[in-house]
């Protein structure tokens, strides 16, 4: 699953991205919220937000997003 996951990585990625992501307190509150209520959910958003670029864009397929989060597409 790692090669995998490197592979979606060098296709998706730049080569140099940041390391810092600013988000507001509320976000924070929903994404807890969200944890609670649909913890599959909270998951793929903490992917997202990890394979962002710097203007905070991701274009992900779902099949792409289903190996991220070893599971199924269905999941």
């Amino acid at each position: 699953m790692a090669s995998d996951n490197n592979e979606i990585r060098a296709y998706a990625q730049p080569a140099q991205r940041g390391t810092w992501v600013q988000t507001e307190r509320a976000g924070h509150e929903a994404w807890a919220a969200l944890t609670a209520r649909a913890p599959r959910a909270a998951q793929l958003m903490h992917i997202l937000v990890q394979h962002m670029d710097k203007q905070g864009a991701l274009i992900i397929s779902q099949a792409s997003g289903a190996k991220l989060m070893e599971t199924s597409v269905a999941t």
